[in-house]
């Protein structure tokens, strides 16, 4: 029953289970996990507790705060599981609705224009996950809520500036010393010589 069992699986990051604070984080798509139902459903899907339909369990790994709320930035809070259920299949049509559209969002910011195989798509996948920090109450412990999806912002390549002329001319060193090639004219066929 618990052959596979792995600590790592359950206190991954700093072992911590308090909530973190609003704001993005750069995250990627973890693994998709089987679950054992009645029936057989695809890996990462899972019957809801009241058996109205399936929903689809993703788990996003924090890989650094882009920028919070608090004004934190780097790599705090590294290896953090964010999760999230979305009822890709419910007898509420509403429910449907906004998981579809959160399930757009996240693979519109993965990058992809569909999923081909399914949820196995995303896995991997690394974008931006937008988190709202929810205070604890009387009968529950502070948490998060994710409340938004978008891509990485582009990674800046660094130029190479361009060599700068010399003597005054405008073209580079390099390019000065060349000298063009001209091309021959050729004369016809008949004109040869043997």
């Amino acid at each position: 029953m618990l052959e596979g069992f792995k600590v790592e699986d359950f206190l991954s990051g700093d072992g911590s289970f308090e909530a973190l604070p609003s704001g993005w984080y750069r995250a990627r798509v973890g693994d998709l996990k089987a679950y054992e139902t009645p029936d057989v459903a695809p890996i990462g899907w899972r019957k809801n507790r009241n058996g109205s339909g399936y929903h689809l369990s993703l788990t996003f790994v924090v890989a650094g705060v882009h920028r919070n709320d608090k004004g934190e930035t780097g790599e705090k809070y590294v290896g953090r599981n964010i999760f999230s259920n979305l009822n890709i299949q419910h007898t509420n049509p509403e429910a449907v609705r906004m998981a579809k559209m959160d399930l757009a969002k996240i693979v519109n910011a993965c990058g992809l224009a569909g999923l081909e195989r399914g949820a196995e798509d995303l896995v991997g996948k690394e974008l931006l996950i937008r988190l709202k920090f929810v205070p604890e109450t009387a009968s529950t412990d502070s948490d998060n809520k994710l409340v938004g999806f978008k891509s990485l912002p582009p990674v800046e390549i660094p130029t190479i500036a361009a060599p700068a002329p010399v003597n005054g001319g405008s073209r580079p060193k390099w390019e000065a010393a060349q000298v063009p090639v001209a091309v021959a004219e050729t004369a016809p066929a008949s004109s040869f010589n043997f």
